[in-house]
Parts: C-alpha cells; structure tokens; sequence
C-alpha cells in the first residue's frame, strides 16, 4: 500500500508541475527536469520537450498559404504571450518569415506590430535591447546553481580569478624552471666559447704546443664550429618557453576546471536536445573536401569537429543554424549570418580548433534577432562612451584592420566590444568561445557575470516560435538544395564520362618519332612544357591532334602546383608559334572531356576549357552542351 501511495504521490508531484509549467518562470528548467524524472519514474515515456512545452508555429514553403495563415494567427493571437520585449524582437523573424514566404503585406503588418500593440516598447529603443539583455541576464545560469550540490560557488570562484590574474601577470622569463635551463645553457655556451679561444691559442702556437697538437686543435676547433650547438641550445630555449608557459596555463585551468565541469554539465542537463539528435544533426552539417584537407593538416580531425559541433548544438538547445564549413584563408569568419534561406558558412583559418568553431557556430545564433538585441544591449549598458576605438589602440596589436572598432569596457576581452555596422557583435561569439572548455567557462563566470548570465540565460530559455520555425525552415531549404546539388553533380558526372567515351587517349609513339628541330617542337619545349619548372612532364598519349602529357602543373585559380595533366594541339592542327596548351587538374576523364568539347566546337584545348570548365557555372555549361546532342 506504502508503494501504491508514493506513486500517487509522485503522480500528484508531477501533475502540479505540469499545471504550473510556466517557460518564463527562473525555475523552468528545474521544473521540467524534475517533470522528467517523475515521468521516467512511473513509466511514462519522456517528458515533453521545450519546443512541446513552447508554442508551436507550422511554416514550409511547400505550402506558402497555410504558413501565412498560421503567421499572421500568431501575429494576432499569440505573439502577445511573449514578455513584450521579447514580442518586439521576434515580431521581425515573423516579417522575415512573412517575406520569404512572398506576402509583403504580412510582413509590412509584423513589422508595424510593436507600434500598434507596445507603443512604450519598440525595437530600435537603446532601452528596449538593454531590457533585452537584462531579461536573459536575470534568467542566467547563476541562480539555478545550489551552492551545496552543485559544485559551483561565485564567491570562490571571484578568488580564483584573482589568483589566476596573478597567475597569468608572472613573465615566463621569471619562471624558475625556465630560469634554470637558460642559466645551464649559459654556462655550456660560456665553456664552449672558452674551448675556442684555448683551440685558437693553441693553433697559434702560443702555449707551446707540437705540430702534431696544433692540428689536432685545428681539427677540433673545425669540428666544434661546424656542429649544431647554437641550433640545439636555442630549441632548449624553446622547448623550457614552451614548457613554462604550458605550466603556468594548466595552474591557472586548475583552479577552474571542477566548477567549469559543473556549469557545463547544468547547461547539457537543461538542454531539450538530446546526445543522439546533436550528433544526427553534427553529422548533416557539410564539410567541403577542402576544408576537409586544410582541417587534417591543421591537425584536427574531421570526426572531431563533427563531436564538438553536436556538444555545441545541444548546449545551446538546438539554437544552431544549419551550416556549410568551407577552406576559407587566413582569418576565420562567419558569413550568411542574417540570410533567410541562403548558406550559412563558417570558413576556416590557418589557426582552427574548438574555441574557434564554437566562436564561430556562436555568430549565427545572431540569426535570431532578440539574441542580436540583447547581446547590443548588452555593449550599449557597459560601453564607457559612444565612441569606438580601434582595436588597435585598444589591443596593440597590428594584425587588425584600422576599421576593426570596438566600445572600450572592462571586458574579458577588449574583442567583446567590436560593433560592425550590421548590427553583429561579438559578444555571443566569445561567450560561447568561452564555454566550449571547462577552465574557460568557469573564469568566463567569475570573470564577467553580467556577460555570462547573459550567454547562459539565452542558451537556458526556449526558442521562441518563430524563431524555431525559421530555424526548421532554413534546414529544410539547405536539405533539398543539398538534394539538389546532389542530382546536379550526378548529372555533371554522366556528362563528363559520356564526353570522354568520345575522345579516349591513346598510347602512342608521337612524341619519340616527332621532328625536334623544327621550330614548332622548340616553342613546345618552352613555352608550353619548359613553362613548368618543377619537372619535365611526361608524354601518356594522344587523342587525334591533341597530345597529353602528365606532370605538375600550375593549377588554376590557386597559382600553386599541383599533379595533373597538360592537353597540346599537334603540330598538325596549327600554324600558330606556340602550341595551344591547358593544363587540367582532374584526372584522365575529365582530360577526355575537355578535348571532346575542343572537337565539338572546333576550337583548341585551351577555349575549350575556359568556355565550358572554368570558372562558373561550367556544370550547367556541360550539362546543357551534352543534352543537347543526345
């Protein structure tokens, strides 16, 4: 009977928590937790999720009347169940909606909500994106952390922060271990140079040595100064440098690590998204070959970007934008943030790891415009002026462009403070940035707690629906361009392989029988294969009048050298005085490819190539081409 009663005890517990179940309250998440602990414990299956739990809002582009429906019922009706300054904000992801979806009017009607619903609320108020901020502050990771069982405490961590600033303010040149080697090195340089001068002496006759001595002293002193001892003790330096300063990193992760787990570990427990859907959803993202390549020389491997954007995507409660990961150049960057339904693309850097992923994963969560208000009311509560600085001035360092600006603040960063003209910041960036490692979240808490409840509070509450649905409908845009991309590059592929059955190459004795004294064979040799300097190519064949030779050539676009083949029109094709010539990277099909198309129109190699492989659009070029003479 005992048993039967705490069941409906816990049956009532739940009930009451399900009733109460308010998404605006500071306990929600603890509230729903505990929701799906009663449910686990009666059998019930799992708990509704945030999004159930939220309003829903149907939106496809498959059926654009039935989402403009439904958008302008929750401008009506449902808009208005949101804190006002949240309904302000997510009235324009409805308007963006609204557009994408082609009814102008709509959208013009969201746009015009907050004038006609909150008249002392509006969106470009400086004090309505400050309330932005301070609503998600106030709803920050702090105060759901108990001091007792949680393992996070604010006064504890506020000392060490202190201690790691003092940590971190001692020069690596004052370490003692550092210290030790240079010593030691300066003694083994000082005995060496004073072998020398004996050896010099010696050789010299000075000290009154034999013949027989004095070469022995030449040979040593030739010996001495040929070997690699000022290599050695200068990667000994290095080596002590490094090592000091890998010391005094991990002392100063040490005293953040325990609490940087736990505040961690609340986020991913409050999450809606569970571990199986992050990574589904890590693993539909796009990777192109070459930031594959670029992602294994930087020595991070693809699998493991693919985890720490599925543990980036469930902290943040399935807040991410579906994106494309492209090879990028020197800085990484985020680009498409504010797009409807174009690509969202993070580019890599020459420097690329996990803080720098999530960084720029983070950029997109300015997709959502309440996140893009709240993180500007944040810069506009702690600036110290309206002026901006140059970060520059305010870093020292020479690498940023002079038009690279920030507010000037006690930031963790002076980078927080960057405003772009866009209205993008850099705040959920490097909160995010900061999240992404245990030793940095906890210093990011003590550090600057406005910021930190901030980033959490927004991580913490549930997307709002349009927001959600903008989210589904991006995805399944990206989806069936994916698709698409797919069939296309199938058909390119059909197209290149029945273009090449047309101009198969051919093993021949061509360029050992061919006339070398004639003035045609040496414009060959120097313009078109001399060009190369890394290697003398190879002759593999021929198709007709066009000759290939493989080798490493210039590739195209990237000026850089690279495997691949060079295509020559023959001697009995053309009176010009250097051969035609292209060189072309992507194997022996798509060699035969090119020549066809030369044959096709009755042109040489190289316009061939540049009319239909090169740059743009040459899929749709050969596709075209190739349907068009089936």
């Amino acid at each position: 009977m005992d048993a039967v009663d705490g069941v409906f005890t816990v049956i009532g517990e739940g009930a009451a928590l399900l009733a109460a179940l308010d998404e605006n309250s500071e306990g929600f998440f603890d509230d729903l937790n505990r929701l799906r602990e009663i449910l686990a414990q009666i059998g019930g299956g799992a708990a509704p999720s945030d999004a159930a739990v939220a309003a829903k809002l149907a939106f496809s582009l498959a059926d654009k009347d039935a989402s403009a429906r439904e958008l302008e019922t929750y401008l009506q009706t449902g808009l208005a169940a949101l804190p006002p300054v949240l309904a302000v904000f997510e009235s324009q992801t409805v308007a963006s909606l609204a557009a994408i979806s082609g009814n102008e009017a709509l959208a013009m009607d969201a746009m015009n909500w907050a004038q006609s619903n909150t008249p002392d609320v509006q969106p470009t108020a400086p004090e309505t994106k400050i309330a932005a901020f301070e609503y998600f502050q106030q709803r920050g990771l702090s105060g759901s952390f108990s001091v007792d069982t949680d393992g996070f405490n604010r006064e504890t961590l506020g000392d060490a922060v202190r201690e790691g600033d003092k940590i971190l303010s001692q020069g690596i040149a004052e370490n003692a271990d550092y210290l030790a080697v240079r010593a030691e090195i300066e003694r083994e340089r000082d005995a060496r140079q004073a072998r020398l001068t004996e050896l010099i002496a010696i050789a010299r006759g000075k000290t009154g040595a034999s013949a027989a001595e004095m070469a022995a002293a030449i040979s040593e002193y030739h010996t001495l100064q040929r070997d690699d001892f000022a290599i050695r003790l200068s990667q000994r330096n290095v080596d002590a440098w490094n090592k000091a300063l890998a010391d005094r990193t991990e002392r100063h992760a040490q005293l953040f690590r325990d609490q940087g787990n736990a505040i961690r570990q609340k986020l991913l427990d409050a999450s809606p998204v569970t571990a199986e859907t992050a990574n589904a959803w890590a693993r539909a993202q796009i990777i192109d070959d070459n930031a594959k390549a670029k992602l294994k020389r930087l020595k991070y491997p693809v699998d493991d970007v693919t985890r720490d954007m599925a543990e980036f995507y469930r902290l943040t409660g399935g807040k991410s934008s579906t994106v494309r990961i492209g090879s990028g150049g020197r800085r990484a960057n985020a680009t498409g943030i504010s797009t409807g339904t174009g690509e969202k693309v993070i580019n890599l850097g020459t420097d690329f790891n996990k803080t720098v992923l999530w960084h720029e994963l983070a950029h997109h969560l300015e997709n959502d415009p309440i996140a893009k208000a709240a993180s500007n009311g944040f810069l506009l509560k702690r600036r110290e002026s309206e002026r901006p600085y140059t970060l520059r001035s305010l870093t020292g360092v020479k690498g940023y462009r002079p038009d690279e600006v920030a507010y000037k603040d006690g930031f963790t960063d002076p980078y927080v403070g960057k405003v772009y003209r866009d209205g993008i910041t850099e705040v959920w960036s490097m909160g995010l940035q900061y999240l992404a490692e245990p030793g940095s979240a906890a210093w990011f808490a003590g550090k600057d707690p406005e910021m930190f409840d901030l980033v959490t509070g927004y991580l913490h509450n549930p997307l709002t629906p349009a927001m959600n649905a903008k989210l589904n409908m991006h995805a399944g845009v990206i989806e069936t361009a994916i698709d698409a991309a797919k069939e296309r590059e199938a058909k390119y592929e059909a197209a290149i392989a029945w273009l090449a059955e047309r101009a198969p190459i051919t093993k021949d004795n061509w360029f050992e029988t061919v006339d070398t004294s004639t003035y045609w064979f040496s414009m060959l040799e120097a313009y078109a294969l001399g060009k190369e300097k890394t290697r003398t190519p190879v002759y593999i064949g021929s198709s007709g009048d066009f000759k290939v030779f493989s080798g490493v050539f210039t590739k195209l676009g990237t000026r850089r050298y690279a495997k691949g083949n060079m295509i020559v029109w023959g001697q009995e094709a053309q009176d010009q005085n250097v051969p035609e010539n292209i060189a072309v990277h992507g194997g022996l099909e798509t060699v035969s490819a090119v020549i066809a198309v030369a044959k096709i129109n009755g042109t040489g190699p190289s316009t061939a190539y540049y009319r239909y492989f090169w740059p743009r659009d040459s899929e749709t070029r050969i596709i075209d081409l190739v349907d068009g003479m089936k």
